[in-house]
């Protein structure tokens, strides 16, 4: 699984995005990237990470399938759909 604080920070040196200019762009404290780089933010939430993503780039319909499978970080509708099925899957056995 990929690390997703290394793989923004590379990212977004490589488009020379600084990590303040970043906050501001997804709202959030100007410090927040930074620490989110240092692994100081555990776990980010699904829409600032979508947020992020849209800001380094990435098309908006690829980043929730892109956060899924190589960060395991899901939407919440998709934790609700699992969270059915689970629920579904329980009360059938």
């Amino acid at each position: 699984m990929a690390d997703f604080k290394d793989d923004v920070r590379k990212i977004r040196t490589q488009k020379k995005i600084g990590s303040r200019k970043l906050a501001r762009l997804i709202g959030k404290a100007e410090t927040y990237v930074s620490q989110l780089e240092r692994g100081l933010i555990k776990k980010p939430d699904y829409h600032t990470c979508f947020a992020i993503m849209r800001e380094l780039g990435f098309r908006e319909e690829r980043i929730e399938d892109i956060l899924d499978e190589f960060y395991n970080i899901k939407s919440p509708e998709k934790l609700a759909e699992e969270e059915r099925i689970a629920k579904e899957q329980a009360r059938i056995e």
